[in-house]
């Protein structure tokens, strides 16, 4: 499905970074998303927030904030690896 397309899209553009990353779930101001995390010197820091809707069972609908960092920095975010 589309969902299925996008993810493949977006992560072959993660695969290619040369920067470490990594992506983990967390919640921002209370929702589940999927947080991109990039390796700093301090450690893993919050990148980048991708909404992702479903519907009966079926991914309905993708947000990435990628290129909206001011997402990310109002929000409040909590990161988990196991949300």
């Amino acid at each position: 499905g589309v969902g299925g397309q996008w993810l493949a899209f977006r992560l072959g553009r993660y695969a290619r970074l040369e920067a470490p990353w990594r992506v983990v779930l967390g919640r921002i101001d209370g929702e589940p998303v999927i947080i991109t995390l990039s390796q700093g010197h301090d450690g893993w820091t919050p990148d980048a927030i991708v909404r992702v809707e479903s519907s009966n069972g079926h991914i309905a609908r993708i947000v990435d904030y990628t290129h909206c960092p001011w997402v990310l920095r109002e929000a409040h975010a909590a990161v988990s690896d196991a949300a």
